[in-house]
């Protein structure tokens, strides 16, 4: 669980690196965004995390590889194309194939997977964008004795 908070934060603050706030002016939410925010905001979540594998290395190590699949939510006010062209042209550039600093962990790629457009029913006019993008890290630790 430790690597999926790092990841994040990563990116948190590869949000904030790249200035994505001075478009979606309404802020990034971990999970749930509370009540009464104005679009547009984004909400930041976990789908899932597994366990992708593992190898040997030299010296007695071993990497293990996680995959950590994060879905960011877009909610925007004016329409599809509008909500469309601010994921597509902002917050998609700013995360795929992303330089993440994730903490005790080697980033291996932040990988954009898809999108899907909803309405908001909290929102008149309301949409949400729902751009999903896997994570891979490597943790590198001493192999067990046999």
């Amino acid at each position: 669980m430790a690597v999926v908070r790092s990841v994040l934060a990563a990116i948190k603050a590869r949000w904030d690196a790249q200035s994505v706030g001075d478009t979606v002016t309404g802020g990034l939410y971990s999970e749930s965004a509370g009540k009464n925010r104005t679009p547009p905001y984004a909400v930041l979540s976990l789908v899932s995390s597994v366990r992708a594998g593992q190898a040997s290395k030299a010296g007695g190590k071993l990497a293990q590889f996680e995959d950590t699949a994060v879905q960011v939510r877009l909610h925007h006010k004016g329409g599809e194309s509008a909500a469309l062209a601010v994921a597509e042209d902002t917050i998609r550039p700013a995360l795929e194939n992303a330089p993440l600093s994730v903490s005790g962990s080697d980033l291996l790629w932040c990988r954009y997977e898809s999108t899907a457009v909803t309405t908001d029913p909290k929102h008149p006019n309301g949409v949400i964008v729902a751009l999903t993008y896997t994570v891979q890290t490597e943790t590198e630790r001493t192999a067990s004795p046999s």
